[in-house]
């Protein structure tokens, strides 16, 4: 084994929470165990960052990629919700959060 990319998470962050490689193997979606749980998307080939933000004070214990090719959305799943994440959303709403509980007609 070798290396591909290596990639910072920054200061603050105190380890890794969770982790998942884009099914394009082009991105990896990372968040940190800060109390920020700072969500951060870097690109493997240009290795540099797209996308680093707070994923909120809930830990993020998965994340798993929509398995459409070229598809960049991705779901994070914490103790208490489910957040829909899109990078590529022109509105800069990054996440939306679902919630567990019974299925409403």
């Amino acid at each position: 084994m070798e290396p591909i990319s290596q990639f910072s998470l920054g200061g603050s962050a105190k380890g890794v929470g969770a982790l998942a490689i884009s099914p394009c193997c082009r991105y990896v979606a990372v968040v940190d165990q800060s109390n920020d749980h700072n969500m951060s998307i870097f690109n493997i080939n240009k290795k540099k960052a797209i996308v680093s933000v707070s994923a909120g004070t809930d830990a993020i214990c998965d994340i798993q990629w929509s398995k459409k090719q070229n598809d960049l959305r991705f779901l994070a799943v914490t103790t208490r919700s489910l957040q829909f994440w899109n990078p590529a959303d022109a509105t800069k709403k990054l996440f939306k959060n679902g919630t567990f509980g019974q299925k409403y007609p």
